[in-house]
């Protein structure tokens, strides 16, 4: 019996975003597929998003997707009340598609991406990525990264939410939220990472 595809979504005009996966029946999350856009609105991303999932993952899609996404989604921002716009939610329930999310800090998400990482009792990590996933391989090779401070000596905290990685990088933390929050619960941090 196949499981249930699973797609992440990350909402923006400039590189919105989704990752496609799934949990295979070792409970290890295998990364298939993304696909970003470029200065696009949700209503025709939603759009290349169906047809590019029906194209690339065919038979697989009668299964049916489980979808995440980023909590802000929901929000209905000033700019949008202003114009009498939708939410990225309500546009993507006209497509029939009903993401869910989780209240988690990007932090606990990232803790989560590192414990995916780890090496189980079977020698194999967690989290596995396909070459179809070249944003995400090269973001997590150095691209997402923390952004200097003025005078290049120091780091923000946060990675750089801006860059081209970052969006591929949040439809990851979306989906490990979602599949694999009791991985959240502990705010302990693999050996050898530090805060």
């Amino acid at each position: 019996r196949r499981k249930r595809l699973i797609r992440a979504w990350d909402f923006g005009f400039h590189h919105p975003a989704v990752l496609v996966g799934q949990v295979d029946f070792r409970d290890r999350l295998i990364l298939y597929g993304e696909l970003q856009g470029a200065d696009v609105d949700i209503d025709r991303f939603a759009q290349q998003v169906i047809d590019w999932c029906a194209a690339t993952f065919g038979d697989w899609s009668a299964w049916g997707w489980q979808d995440f996404c980023d909590p802000a989604g929901a929000q209905v921002r000033s700019i949008m009340s202003d114009k009498n716009e939708n939410t990225e939610l309500q546009v993507l329930a006209r497509y029939g598609i009903h993401p869910g999310y989780t209240p988690f800090s990007r932090r606990a998400g990232r803790g989560i991406i590192h414990r995916l990482l780890e090496t189980r009792d079977d020698g194999s990590p967690a989290l596995l990525v396909t070459r179809a996933c070249p944003i995400i391989i090269s973001g997590m090779l150095g691209g997402y990264a923390y952004r200097p401070k003025p005078g290049g000596d120091t780091f923000h905290e946060e990675p750089d939410d801006e860059s081209y990685y970052s969006h591929t990088q949040a439809c990851l933390r979306y989906m490990v939220t979602g599949k694999f929050s009791h991985l959240g619960q502990s705010q302990r941090l693999p050996a050898g990472m530090r805060r």
